[in-house]
């Protein structure tokens, strides 16, 4: 929320401090900017001088920004990336994602759907997210996320492709978004812990964004 707002000294305000959003807000501009697609976060805990009025920390976080491309047969291409969660959403019934409520080492499979070709693999990491690299699919192709194992719904989606100029032209794949959320039955923690393929009966489909 930070980095999105974008907090400031008070743009003129007579006394205090985050007050208002900066002027320019760099942090926010780099967070929102379609032409990074990656992203690196650092944080480490720090002690707070006696002289900091302000008292910030005791941790301090930095986010580095970037996109990565590859060179084929002359063309510049920078391919889509899936990004998304599995998660059960036993903690808040909210039907959005809880730290806490994520699945881990879920294997997510991405295939061809008229195909049905495996393209593209990856491992769901201990918070449930999961980032799956997409080299060579392209736009007006129907592909679809599996979570493999778990009997949940699968997610279909096609990529956006766009060309920007960085001195040579170089095409774009927007990063496409999945989300697996299991609904449990309600007071019941015997679906979270062992019965995974039940959980498709209870499955709530998340649209693709």
């Amino acid at each position: 929320a930070g980095f999105a707002i974008d907090w400031g000294d008070g743009n003129g305000a007579a006394a205090g401090f985050g007050t208002g959003i900066q002027n320019p807000a760099l942090h926010r501009i780099a967070m929102m900017d379609i032409a990074y697609k990656e992203v690196g976060v650092g944080f480490q805990s720090i002690a707070i001088p006696g002289s900091n009025v302000e008292a910030t920390g005791p941790y301090v976080v930095t986010l580095h920004f970037g996109s990565s491309y590859r060179i084929d047969g002359g063309n510049y291409i920078s391919d889509a990336i899936l990004t998304g969660v599995i998660f059960s959403d036993n903690l808040l019934a909210d039907a959005f994602y809880t730290p806490g409520e994520g699945w881990a080492g879920i294997v997510i499979q991405i295939f061809d759907d008229l195909t049905d070709t495996l393209l593209a693999s990856g491992v769901s990491n201990s918070a449930g997210g999961f980032n799956v690299e997409l080299v060579g699919l392209v736009s007006g192709v129907t592909y679809r996320a599996e979570a493999a194992g778990t009997g949940l719904a699968p997610q279909v989606f096609t990529l956006n492709e766009r060309t920007e100029n960085y001195g040579v032209d170089v095409t774009i794949f927007d990063n496409p978004y999945a989300a697996f959320m299991a609904v449990p039955e309600p007071g019941s923690a015997f679906l979270l812990l062992g019965a995974l393929p039940l959980l498709s009966r209870r499955s709530r489909k998340v649209r693709l964004h």
